[in-house]
């Protein structure tokens, strides 16, 4: 982090709106208002220089040859593309959303002004000097930061993804405001104010990222820290005006009430300095996300996602997620996609509800359900895990009765049955020692060495069993045989599980996991290892960096932080991950499967695995 030094300069009459890096200096636009009429004028500057009037008279003209004649305005912004210059800003009527207007110029003297069809609720900014499939990218602001594009731009598409999202742990956890964003040579770099107001004083707090210029939704690097923050003892209102990037430093421009106008510079970031390497995570969340939400049904009113997945022959993607209702208990919901990502059946009851009492059956919110609470939910039947052996639906879920620690469970059902929805499951058994809090089971889809493979998670490592049989009881349970250990100083230094049951590849078994890190403690993450095909207790590949972190709205608005990967499948040569987002909606990725690949063989990390000692075995099992 850098404190900037404040450069204060004279007061000036008019309301300095938008300002840009051009030929080496600061040019500004400002507006000064006449009577009712709003007119703009030039002004130039050095980055900490005074700010100078230019004798270039500002018209702006709407295409039919009228005068623009602005009644109010607000969030102005200024970007080059190629050699023109584009000025966005937002017309305030009478809501805080209103229309965007977009003006062009080659000179920043004439301009033409459009209407778009895009309403906003802040600042939006044309990224300067760049082109994404041949059209203008803009970021704007309608809550959070979309994108949107326009071949034109005249007529925006909105991508109805977000680009950039509050981080409810991180200095940034309030409104964003974008202040500028410029392609560079090592990826769109955007600057953004996270500013927040306290009783008598400002806090300024700028933050920075990289995204990738093939991938726009793609973030590359995002600053941990604060590039700028500075406490300013200033009661009177403060609003930022922009950002220059100019001779390695970034300069952020407020103003005050006024009329004055303060700088603070850094540092510009660059790849090299940050040590990042190039690559960027191959999956992408679909624009679609999330692809389930809760519904007014009474059992899922509350929560729906993790979802487990079981890719059928026919090519239909099956998805049993969890499902909250008010009463808190959880129970599991039904839905189908032919395509995997669009829903196109979903059942209106549960497919599977609480049988046991161990499972929750007319268990009541107590003291004890907090101490294991998650999702919201205080009892039920908990994140559920399928797997197709022959003719046979395996599901492997946790089991909350309420009050004691969660346990591993296990029941099953024929293909036929499942295809038809006839849910006829086996009677469930408690796989997992009494006790001790177990979760994240899963089995293999085939056997090793005539062994079935069974995943599961004690805090705070994945721990894997080899069984000859899935008859459990009287102490009877998994014990967890070998072990896929957390990692310290990486991103999954605090405790890690298997998310969905590992699928065969050609190069062994694909597992995606989540996990999180012991900086970073309230954030799941997602990541990828590559298990060998033969032994998958040894790891061949694993991710150093997450594949997917908790940044996007839909992501944080149930429990903040949480992307919690649960099932997966590869359809159509495309790898797609299912996810639940904030412990409330059911989200997926994807990326073609032979990218992925590629990239997972180039991860640097093999693990090896580790056997558990006797006195592993009830490590911290509270968490």
């Amino acid at each position: 982090m850098i404190s900037g030094v404040a450069t204060t300069r004279k007061k000036v009459s008019v309301v300095m709106v938008a300002v840009a890096p051009i030929h080496g200096q600061v040019v500004w636009l400002g507006w000064q208002k006449s009577g009712q009429v709003i007119r703009p004028r030039v002004f130039t500057s050095q980055p900490n220089g005074a700010i100078k009037p230019s004798p270039r008279s500002v018209s702006l003209t709407r295409t039919d040859g009228s005068d623009y004649v602005a009644l109010g305005l607000a969030d102005a912004r200024l970007a080059q593309v190629e050699d023109k210059y584009m000025l966005t800003w937002r017309e305030v009527l009478d809501s805080r959303s209103s229309p965007m207007m977009v003006a062009v110029s080659a000179d920043l003297a004439s301009w033409t002004v459009y209407d778009t069809n895009i309403n906003a609720s802040g600042p939006s900014i044309i990224v300067s000097q760049y082109s994404w499939q041949n059209r203008l990218v803009m970021y704007y602001e309608d809550g959070l930061i979309r994108m949107a594009t326009s071949p034109e731009g005249q007529k925006w598409h909105s991508w109805d993804r977000f680009m950039l999202a509050p981080r409810s742990t991180k200095f940034d956890h309030g409104l964003l405001s974008i202040l500028a964003s410029w392609q560079t040579s090592q990826g769109v770099l955007t600057i953004y104010d996270a500013s927040i107001r306290k009783s008598d004083s400002w806090q300024l707090r700028i933050g920075a990222l990289f995204t990738s210029t093939d991938e726009p939704f793609q973030i590359i690097w995002r600053s941990e820290r604060p590039l700028i923050k500075v406490d300013l003892p200033e009661q009177q209102a403060i609003r930022p005006v922009g950002s220059v990037l100019l001779n390695g430093y970034v300069h952020c421009y407020w103003q005050k009430q006024d009329g004055s106008v303060f700088t603070m510079s850094a540092l510009a970031p660059t790849i090299k300095k940050l040590n990042i390497k190039r690559h960027v995570s191959p999956l992408v969340r679909h624009r679609a996300n999330p692809i389930l939400e809760p519904t007014n049904q009474a059992w899922e009113s509350t929560g729906t996602f993790n979802p487990a997945v079981l890719h059928d022959d026919d090519g239909i993607i099956h998805l049993i997620y969890r499902a909250v209702g008010h009463d808190g208990l959880s129970v599991f919901g039904y839905a189908k996609s032919e395509d995997g990502t669009t829903i196109t059946e979903r059942s209106t009851r549960p497919a599977y509800w609480p049988r046991e009492i161990w499972e929750g059956v007319n268990s009541q919110p107590s003291r004890y359900s907090e101490i294991f609470l998650s999702g919201g939910g205080w009892g039920g039947c908990e994140d559920p895990k399928l797997t197709r052996i022959g003719d046979t639906v395996y599901m492997t879920y946790v089991a909350f009765n309420g009050w004691g620690p969660p346990r591993a469970a296990l029941t099953s059902l024929h293909i036929d049955d499942f295809r038809a929805q006839n849910w006829n499951w086996s009677p469930p058994q408690l796989i997992s020692p009494p006790d001790t809090i177990t979760k994240s089971a899963c089995l293999l889809s085939e056997k090793i060495n005539g062994k079935f493979v069974m995943f599961h998670r004690i805090f705070p490592d994945i721990l894997i069993d080899y069984l000859d049989d899935l008859e459990f009881g009287e102490d009877k349970w998994l014990a967890g045989h070998d072990r896929i250990g957390i990692r310290a100083s990486f991103w999954d230094s605090r405790k890690l599980s298997i998310g969905a049951p590992p699928i065969k590849c050609d190069q062994g078994w694909l597992a995606i996991y989540h996990a999180v890190d012991d900086r970073d403690p309230s954030r799941y993450k997602m990541g990828a290892m590559l298990l060998d095909r033969d032994n998958p207790s040894r790891v061949i590949r694993r991710t150093s960096r997450p594949l997917i972190c908790p940044d996007v709205h839909y992501e944080n608005e149930g429990k903040p932080g949480v992307v919690y990967p649960s099932g997966a499948a590869i359809k159509d040569d495309r790898l797609l991950v299912y996810y639940g987002g904030g412990d409330r909606v059911v989200c997926v990725a994807e990326s073609p499967i032979k990218k992925f690949m590629s990239f997972l063989m180039k991860s640097e990390n093999i693990d090896a695995p580790l056997k558990i000692r006797p006195e592993d075995k009830c490590i911290r099992a509270l968490e």
